[in-house]
C-alpha cells in the first residue's frame, strides 16, 4: 500500500518513486531486525 501510495504522490517523477521505493524497503528491514530483537530479548 505505501508503494501506491508513493507512487500517486509523485506520478511525473520516477526519481522520487525510486527514493520511496528504497524508503519503504529500509522500513520494513529495520522494522523486522527491531522486532525480531524485542522477540529475543522477550525470549528470555
Amino acid at each position: 500500500m505505501s508503494l501506491f501510495i508513493g507512487a500517486l504522490a509523485f506520478p511525473d517523477n520516477p526519481h522520487l518513486v525510486d527514493e520511496v521505493k528504497v524508503g519503504v524497503l529500509m522500513g520494513s528491514i529495520l522494522s523486522a531486525v527491531l522486532g525480531i530483537a524485542v522477540l529475543l530479548k522477550a525470549k528470555r
